[in-house]
């Protein structure tokens, strides 16, 4: 423990060597400003802490090297759910907001704060590329500056799957995120785009075809972007808001199997608070679906997405917990839903730790995954890499500089991540106590090679700089040797980003790139991309089933499965086909082309007859000579999905026969599980006699959701059958429901009906505005007028000065007997919040009953627009309000059922703080709703 005391006020001391911290000239003296130097490097504008803000520290909080006291308060305020960690951006973001430190008054800008505050050069180039020889060990052909002088790091790239010669990178640099491409297999890299108001974190990937390229980014807001671009990257379309702000260490994924139910689907991982979130597209990036929070798993960061041919999400991530360890969340339906996590392997480390080539940021503990999907021998494995301590390193993140020792974990799963095989080392590891390696970036070829690069500091003085190093697996379980891969070592870089937190490796067929921070003398900070000749890529080929998955029915004849044999880097043998593992129903099996020169295809034939229902797999294998004495052997499974005879009929379990209240936005089916049921089909529709159906699905288990498709207070009915390739099997008996009721709306058996509305397209109509201070600035106007049809409305400013105005209806007489009553009103909202979910201008809604006092409408009464947050200042100080920039048309409904029968009015009230203006408040299509039987059943005209 005294070793960790030295270490760290060692840099403290050069952090603060320069800087007098003077008591006096803090704003609050219960602050002891000289100790917050514990909590990060002395800021002067830490003489603003008050002893509130203080408190907002955590006894035990992380010690950032690099962000001041101050900057990490304002952290915590932004994000109330930050727990033990701060988000790795927090360094990025303190130099995009403040520039630098501030010492003795003078501002020492980093790089990245001098291009945030000075300005940048969004027309900058990469210096000419420096051509390698060969050497003994993998020398680039070519090592290309993207950006000099211009601290690069964290650099992601990711080659075109369809064309070696096309690829997109993406670096976290000074002035922003920068996207570059290639066209030339990256001898040659020019600068697409800085993307506007960005921090850091770049990540690539792309569609299955290639002709959609898809980036992701952290705002300068720290919030999770993304944009896509259909010209191979060299020009992007808008940076789309995912998170606004409070998000970290988002990665992105493509589903690019062509035998996945869920191709191109896009997925995204990032943290909230070190809570693992997870957010989809469905439509090629168009947008994405609301993400989705694993509040019930172990916390994070650093994770990473991958799937295999059949579609199956692997979503892996470090945990924060105490045992922590490398888990595994699972999805087999698109990332619709995740099983319970699990364990991969346990961890030596936590988070993050120093070594001498990272003592300030200190090197993060992240995840790197990837298929092998060619099917070879080891189609289906998932491999997952990562950095850890050593054994002999203090663990937990503890320990020093000196201490610790980095190395490179790889792990593999057969069996779709329920059992994971620990791989040797990438590296050699007898040198451990002299030589580092971390941050690995994994990817599987399409010949199921595995290809890992990282850092190594054997090359530099006492484990302080480093190279970039390369390694492959041809067998899965053994390395061919790790090679160099940088030209000239890198000497340590004293700054907070260092090396930053990732690195970059692309293969594509004949072509592998690779991405790192470089310090080489002469060079700068810088970010580099090099490319060379795919060490592995020899030719060959691919085998793979146009539908991997079928269903079948006893005593089916002349059954096709279609089959496509590619070729990869021209190669053009012979492959003969045959049948490897054949199931006891099978027979007559034959190809209609055997064997098949690559590229081509063959339809394999078959009859299926006898035994019993179940799943059975056909293993299919292709053979071919590689050209120098070998075979390359390829295989793949048709699984077949059996039965002798049709299901019987299923019954219902929910919702119950008759049930109420059923929410609508999520109506969860369920019903007995069919043992010959290979699927099921349930209907709703709103007759008994289903003539109008309004949703019919077919799914795979014996539960559905149905997700915002159904509507309020509304009777439906509802049934469900098996089937298989047999026949149908019976509907089950048919079941009816009413869902509940939303915000106004009347009950199922009632009818809504308008007490009174105004549009204001007349004139006033009543309603008149006035002033307890300030000046009265409520008018109709027609400048921004709510959808729907209507132009005119009422709007108010939000002033720049102290005032508190107000719109008053008239008086209304509310019926009784007509309940539920509801107050509707369509609302833009854009008036001054602090940014904190608190109001420094705000409007609330009062009601008078029977000419008394005016009261606020309490929040539990607004069931569509909740108030935002409390005013912070002036005579309703502490009171909810409505606020914030901007909030877009809503019709706003409020409960007003306790004051039916009485006479009421209504009035729309603002007020404003001493400064800064905003829009204002629109206001229109005021209405109030009440609830009346169907007339047809009034005055007698029911049927006896």
């Amino acid at each position: 423990m005294k070793k960790i005391i030295i270490i760290t006020t060692m840099l403290l001391v050069f952090f603060t060597a320069e800087a007098e911290i003077r008591q006096a000239l803090g704003v609050d003296q219960r602050v002891d400003y000289p100790g917050l130097v514990k909590f990060g490097p002395w800021d002067d504008r830490n003489y603003a802490i008050t002893k509130s803000d203080f408190d907002l520290i955590p006894n035990k909080d992380q010690y950032l090297a690099n962000v001041p006291a101050f900057f990490k308060i304002t952290m915590r305020k932004e994000m109330p759910h930050l727990g033990e960690f701060y988000p790795r951006s927090t360094y990025q973001l303190f130099q995009i907001r403040h520039g630098g430190l501030l010492q003795d008054g003078k501002w020492m800008k980093s790089a990245r704060g001098a291009a945030w505050h000075k300005g940048d050069d969004p027309n900058g180039k990469g210096v000419p590329p420096v051509v390698k020889l060969g050497g003994p060990d993998l020398i680039p052909d070519v090592e290309f500056t993207l950006d000099s002088a211009l601290s690069g790091n964290e650099v992601s790239v990711e080659f075109n799957p369809t064309n070696p010669l096309i690829g997109v990178a993406g670096s976290n640099r000074s002035g922003g995120q920068t996207m570059y491409y290639t066209q030339d297999g990256g001898l040659t890299w020019t600068r697409s785009q800085v993307n506007p108001s960005s921090c850091c974190d770049p990540t690539i990937d792309w569609s299955s075809d290639g002709s959609k390229v898809y980036q992701a980014d952290l705002s300068s807001a720290i919030g999770v972007r993304w944009a896509v671009s259909n010209d191979q990257g060299q020009t992007w379309g808008p940076m789309q808001v995912l998170t606004p702000n409070g998000s970290d260490k988002e990665f992105i994924h493509v589903d690019r199997s062509l035998t996945s139910p869920y191709t191109d689907n896009v997925y995204l991982t990032y943290h909230n608070g070190n809570v693992m979130q997870f957010a989809r597209s469905i439509d090629m990036g168009v947008s994405f679906e609301t993400p989705m929070a694993f509040s019930g798993e172990p916390t994070g960061i650093g994770s990473d997405i991958t799937t295999d041919a059949a579609g199956i999400i692997y979503y892996v991530y470090p945990s924060l917990a105490s045992a922590t360890g490398i888990r595994l969340l699972k999805s087999t339906d698109g990332g619709v839903t995740f099983a319970t996590g699990t364990m991969i392997a346990a961890l030596n480390g936590r988070f993050d730790f120093p070594i001498p080539a990272m003592e300030d940021r200190e090197v993060f503990i992240y995840v790197s995954a990837d298929v092998d999907m060619s099917g070879g021998p080891n189609d289906g494995r998932i491999y997952v890499s990562w950095t850890d301590e050593t054994d002999d390193s203090a663990g937990g993140g503890n320990g020093s500089a000196a201490n610790n020792h980095g190395w490179i974990e790889v792990y593999y799963s057969d069996d779709q991540g329920s059992n994971w095989t620990r791989m040797p080392h990438p590296h050699e590891t007898s040198d451990g106590l002299t030589v580092d390696r971390f941050h690995p970036w994994l990817k599987v070829a399409e010949n199921g090679v595995v290809h890992i690069g990282y850092y190594d500091t054997r090359h530099s003085t006492n484990r302080t700089g480093v190279d970039f190093y390369y390694n492959s697996s041809v067998d899965g379980e053994t390395w061919l040797g790790e090679q160099r891969f940088s030209t000239v070592t890198s000497t340590n870089l004293p700054d907070g980003q260092e090396w930053g937190d990732y690195n970059g490796l692309s293969v594509v067929l004949d072509r592998l790139a690779m991405t790192w921070t470089d310090n080489r003398p002469g060079n700068g900070k810088a970010a580099i991309a090099g490319s060379v000749t795919n060490p592995t890529g020899a030719p060959s080929y691919g085998l793979s089933l146009e539908n991997p998955d079928i269903l079948l029915c006893d005593g089916m004849t002349d059954v096709t499965a279609n089959l496509n044999i590619s070729s990869l880097l021209g190669f053009n043998n012979n492959v003969t086909l045959s049948v490897s593992s054949s199931p006891s129903i099978s027979s007559n099996e034959s190809f209609s082309v055997n064997p098949v020169t690559p590229p081509g295809t063959s339809v394999f034939e078959f009859d299926v007859s006898g035994g019993s229902s179940g799943d059975y797999i056909l293993a299919i294998q292709g053979t071919a000579s590689d050209g120098n004495g070998g075979n390359i052997v390829r295989s793949v499974d048709l699984n077949i999905g059996y039965n002798t005879t049709a299901p019987a009929m299923p019954t219902q379990i929910s919702p119950a026969n008759g049930a109420t209240l059923v929410a609508s936005d999520s109506v969860t089916f369920d019903w007995s599980a069919l043992p010959e049921a290979r699927e099921y089909v349930i209907e709703i529709a709103t007759d008994v006699a289903f003539n109008n159906i309004v949703y019919s699905e077919t799914v795979d288990s014996n539960t559905t959701t149905v997700l915002a498709t159904l509507n309020s207070s509304t009777e439906y009915f509802w049934s469900v059958r098996g089937q298989n390739a047999c026949a149908g099997g019976p509907n089950s008996v048919i079941f009816n429901f009413t869902t509940a009721p939303l915000p106004g709306d009347c009950p199922a058996n009632l009818v809504t009906k308008s007490v009174v509305s105004f549009d204001f397209e007349n004139g006033a109509e009543g309603w008149t505005s006035g002033v307890n201070s300030g000046a009265d600035t409520w008018t109709l106007s027609n400048a921004n007028p709510a959808p729907g049809g209507s132009v005119q409305h009422w709007h108010v400013d939000d002033q720049g000065s102290v005032s508190d105005t107000y719109l008053t209806s008239p008086v209304i007489s509310l019926p009784a007997g007509q309940s539920p009553l509801s107050f509707h009103f369509m609302n833009y909202q854009e008036m001054e919040d602090d940014g904190n979910s608190q109001c420094w201008d705000g409007g609330i809604l009062e009601v008078s009953e029977n000419a008394g006092p005016f009261v606020q409408v309490d929040n539990s009464l607004l069931g569509t627009d909740p108030y935002d947050g409390p005013f912070r200042t002036g005579t309703l100080q502490g009171s909810l309000a409505w606020c914030g920039d901007p909030q877009s048309y809503l019709n706003s409904i409020v409960d007003i059922d306790s004051f039916a029968g009485n006479d009421v009015q209504f009035r729309f009230r603002v007020l404003t703080d001493t400064s800064v203006s905003h829009p204002g408040w629109d206001i229109d299509n005021i209405k109030i709703n009440g609830c009346y039987t169907d007339l047809i059943f009034e005055h007698g005209f029911e049927q006896p």
